[in-house]
């Protein structure tokens, strides 16, 4: 058979997907990070990302972030440790990112493509183990609240007493008797100073009802304290919500992120589903004494108006040190 005679159908091959090699840098000075904010005009305007760019064909992946600082901050680095590699798949192709610690050598991060730079100390335990460690190990809450802390913790736990500090209570909240996520939400983004917060399914609503709080709170804290975390599982969150949830991070500085699940194969269009994000989990952070103190809520509750309200629900809060086996976790 010639090849005239082929069937067209079956000679047709797939058309490769674009991949795109691309580089960001984790600027790291006084043990913050730095995170640039796209500018608009841009794809994925508004949001945060590390510094950074394509790799040119004739380029190593340290050569090509020296040059896109340079351009986009105007300042010089080094190099140093690679992070990770991770690939994201968009409609016009792969995109492979390598990303490096950096120190900053000379010059000052200007503006010249994003919209917003900004240093978090949120990241710097992510990229400095060993200085977290040491840190941890400098950190203690004096005698009293330990010993608070301790009986809280075998009142819920062990042995039911009434006269402990209630903060440090373990509590099952369960929109019963006058406790509500809704009611635990807005009083710990009242005293916090961090908090991240998991969920795999948000309703415009439930924004609502919490946007004061959560403007009080970027007012109280630095810019870009705070993070949620959501997804698209089962399309449940509405076009409306991922907007009130945009709005509210160009708003407040609180970060939101929308989980993209890693595929095994590039090849495989299954593998996104062996990734559900379904998590429903609070944690926030308080500064007591010289040591940091985590409220965590895991549980059933959705950032959803029933789910905080009226749904019988069963939402445990703890809550630990910065240096207990659970904060270790919670930080990876």
């Amino acid at each position: 058979m010639t090849a005239t005679d082929q069937n067209p159908q079956q000679s047709a091959q797939p058309t490769p997907r674009k991949t795109i090699n691309v580089v960001g840098a984790a600027i790291v000075k006084d043990g913050k990070v730095l995170c640039a904010q796209r500018g608009e005009g841009r794809s994925l305007a508004g949001f945060w990302e590390f510094p950074g760019g394509k790799i040119e064909p004739h380029e190593t992946a340290r050569q090509a972030l020296h040059r896109e600082i340079e351009e986009e901050l105007l300042c010089e680095v080094e190099v140093a440790n690679e992070v990770c590699t991770s690939s994201y798949d968009y409609d016009f192709g792969t995109v492979v990112l390598t990303s490096f610690v950096c120190h900053l050598i000379s010059g000052a991060p200007h503006l010249t493509e994003h919209h917003e730079i900004h240093l978090r100390h949120r990241f710097s335990s992510f990229f400095d183990g060993r200085a977290r460690k040491r840190r941890l190990t400098m950190r203690n809450m004096d005698d009293h609240d330990h010993s608070s802390l301790v009986e809280a913790l075998l009142s819920g736990f062990v042995n039911k007493k009434d006269n402990v500090d209630a903060q440090y209570e373990p509590t099952l909240i369960a929109n019963h008797d006058g406790r509500t996520m809704e009611y635990a939400i807005k009083d710990e983004l009242q005293r916090s100073q961090d908090f991240d917060m998991s969920i795999a399914f948000v309703s415009q609503g439930a924004l609502q009802v919490l946007k004061q709080y959560f403007l009080d709170f970027a007012d109280n804290n630095d810019h870009q304290a705070g993070r949620i975390i959501t997804s698209t599982f089962n399309y449940f969150n509405s076009p409306k919500a991922f907007r009130e949830l945009l709005k509210l991070q160009r708003e407040t500085g609180i970060q939101v992120q929308v989980w993209q699940p890693e595929r095994s194969s590039r090849n495989d269009d299954d593998a996104t589903a062996a990734y559900p994000y379904h998590p429903k989990g609070y944690v926030f952070h308080h500064a007591q004494g010289d040591e940091p103190l985590y409220s965590t809520y895991v549980g059933s509750s959705n950032l959803t108006i029933n789910a905080l309200n009226s749904n019988r629900e069963w939402n445990l809060k703890v809550a630990t040190t910065d240096t207990s086996g659970l904060a270790e976790q919670l930080s990876e």
